[in-house]
């Protein structure tokens, strides 16, 4: 018995065992990577979920003394003081939900203590080429 053979006008098609083989390897490694994506779907699927649980959380109040940085993995913390105006900082060349502008970073010094922080406080994104008055709220 003769093995099959393809004619396409006066062309011949004869696979050779070499072409089968990659053609094989080829199949089974984009199984391989598509069983790879859905798993690592999963595991951004339940980052998220945890991610989203953390936000949901109600705050942290914070008390002076230390915490422990993993218990504030994606969570809110809840802290009074007052910014420290002076010391502002603008991050130029941000981008906000599209738009170009800056990120405005003050310094907070948190109430009972003696003790600042840096805490970042977005006033919103303006054109980053026009000039755009900063108000300073107490409180």
């Amino acid at each position: 018995m003769q093995p099959a053979r393809m004619k396409f006008g006066a062309f011949r098609f004869r696979p050779r065992w070499w072409g089968v083989l990659l053609a094989a390897i080829g199949c089974a490694a984009g199984v391989a990577l598509g069983n790879w994506q859905w798993a690592r779907a999963a595991e951004r699927r339940a980052s998220f979920a945890r991610i989203e649980a953390a936000a949901q959380a109600p705050s942290i109040a914070w008390r002076h003394g230390p915490i422990e940085a993993a218990s504030l993995v994606h969570r809110r913390v809840a802290l009074a003081g007052e910014f420290l105006p002076g010391y502002t900082v603008l991050l130029d060349f941000r981008l906000h939900r599209g738009r170009p502008g800056f990120h405005v970073v003050q310094p907070l010094r948190v109430a009972g203590s003696g003790a600042s922080s840096q805490a970042v406080r977005v006033r919103g994104v303006a054109e980053v080429t026009r000039h755009v008055p900063l108000r300073y709220t107490v409180g």
